[in-house]
């Protein structure tokens, strides 16, 4: 009897060990995939502020050029990327 009662405790153990890994292994999963979806947003987000911060940029060029109308089509190109990116100037 006692051998068959080291073998079942042992048998839990073992269970109750492999349950832990398989935890761990959900739980890296689930980080891993929490950190690749804030990545992809993250650059989405920075990709569609781009093109904004570039009209800005040739907005300014063009008013240091002394083209006003041209500075302020671009500042309005500007302003209208980032009213849909969500961003206040």
């Amino acid at each position: 009897m006692a051998f068959t009662c080291s073998w079942l405790s042992k048998s839990f153990k073992v269970v109750r060990s492999t349950k832990r890994k398989m935890e761990m292994t959900m739980t890296r999963c689930l980080l891993g995939s929490f950190f690749l979806l804030f990545g992809l947003v993250t650059l989405t987000v920075a990709a569609d502020s781009l093109p904004a911060e570039r009209y800005m940029e040739e907005g300014w060029q063009a008013f240091q050029k002394g083209s006003f109308e041209q500075a302020a089509v671009s500042w309005t190109e500007a302003a209208e990327q980032y009213g849909r990116a969500g961003k206040v100037l």
